[in-house]
């Protein structure tokens, strides 16, 4: 499945004094009511989405102000494609731009270049050139962005966790974190944005841009032309009482004439891990756990070999998301896959209760979950416990 967010390759922005005017232009440097604009007017983030490009790839404009200082972004199919940064000032019927850095390659790298361009702001709203079309205009309305509590957590889509946090941090990595990338986030009433500043422990800048839509625990980012993504809201406030039951996973692993298969038992404090091989078990594990966070814990003291079990010792520590009816945890033997366990329920079903009998072998299944498997009437008898 493909990440929620994905770092883009290598792209270079040519930039000319059309796009620059993207920044800010108008006829004059008053606003619509005949007072005079001062810089903290421009304060916040400003948008324009869908007055350029195509219904299926609109263009997406971001206009960041703080004080005298601005970032310019624009994106398309979710991905910052071009950006600028400065400084402005107003002076009379000018405003004067001082462009200081562009950005390319995801990252961003020293330029110089003035000009300047003429306001017109009326409340909540900047209009400016078009960048594509010189005789019409483009209008950027003031966005309020902020790190809404119902969006803070952490989001699994199968592959990937992404965790926002209530300080507008982010991480996003696959549940082994072997790749990562990590940045801030922040959202409006219908957008998500998300800004990466470090993608597997090298610094760079690229910014992302999706619609998002909440509905319960699930949260869709979603653009024109590009394909939706959904992500599910994780427990992180975990317990070994949410671990109770058995949990199983088949052909995660392995190939598909011998698939690999495992079954583990949480039970109190109690874990049993068993792996199948060609329907027998081929290993084993039993021990203590415990659980923090999203973490599980686990003490091994014993573990199966030739038959049987003997004493062991060791520790293991390892991250899961957890959903409810399936959890998913590091592959205990290949670091590059996960492995999803979903919660199954075993029974004694009175349908499979009595005796069977294949031509040479009997089977006995008894309603207390007991079992007997004989050859014929006195031939010799295993005995054990079965459910399904």
């Amino acid at each position: 499945m493909k990440a929620v967010l994905n770092r883009s390759g290598i792209i270079l922005s040519v930039f000319s004094i059309l796009l620059f005017q993207l920044f800010i232009s108008c006829s004059s440097s008053t606003d619509s009511s005949g007072g005079s604009i001062d810089v903290s007017d421009f304060a916040g983030v400003w948008m324009a989405v869908g007055q350029a490009g195509t219904a299926e790839q609109p263009f997406a404009l971001l206009l960041e102000v703080e004080g005298s200082n601005f970032l310019r972004v624009v994106y398309e199919n979710t991905e910052q494609v071009e950006g600028q940064r400065g400084t402005f000032s107003i002076s009379g019927n000018t405003m004067t731009v001082n462009v200081t850095e562009n950005w390319g390659n995801n990252d961003w790298y020293p330029y110089t270049e003035t000009m300047s361009v003429e306001v017109t702001l009326s409340g909540n709203t900047l209009t400016m050139p078009h960048p594509e079309y010189d005789e019409e205009t483009i209008t950027l309305t003031k966005t309020e962005f902020s790190n809404p509590a119902n969006l803070t957590g952490i989001w699994f889509d199968g592959e990937y966790n992404m965790e926002l946090n209530d300080n507008g941090a982010y991480v996003h990595a696959e549940s082994i974190p072997t790749e990562e990338s990590i940045g801030n986030w922040s959202a409006s009433a219908n957008m998500f944005r998300a800004v990466e500043t470090e993608y597997v422990g090298n610094d760079g800048y690229i910014e992302y841009l999706y619609y998002y839509d909440l509905a319960g625990a699930t949260l869709t980012l979603s653009w024109p032309g590009v394909e939706s993504f959904e992500v599910i809201k994780q427990d992180t406030d975990l317990s070994a009482a949410d671990f109770a039951g058995t949990w199983f996973a088949a052909g995660q692993a392995g190939t598909a004439d011998e698939p690999y298969a495992v079954l583990i038992d949480f039970s109190g404090s109690d874990f049993t891990r068993t792996a199948y091989y060609e329907t027998q078990q081929d290993e084993g594990q039993k021990g203590t756990f415990s659980v923090s966070g999203n973490l599980v814990t686990v003490i091994i003291d014993e573990v199966w070999e030739e038959g049987a079990w003997s004493a062991y010792s060791n520790v293991v520590t390892f991250p899961v998301t957890y959903s409810g009816t399936s959890f998913t945890m590091p592959h205990p033997d290949n670091e590059e896959y996960v492995l999803t366990l979903v919660k199954k329920e075993f029974i004694n079903p009175a349908a499979l209760v009595g005796t069977w009998n294949d031509g040479s072998y009997n089977t006995v299944l008894n309603a207390d979950g007991t079992y007997t498997y004989a050859v014929g009437v006195s031939g010799q008898e295993n005995s054990g416990n079965w459910s399904a």
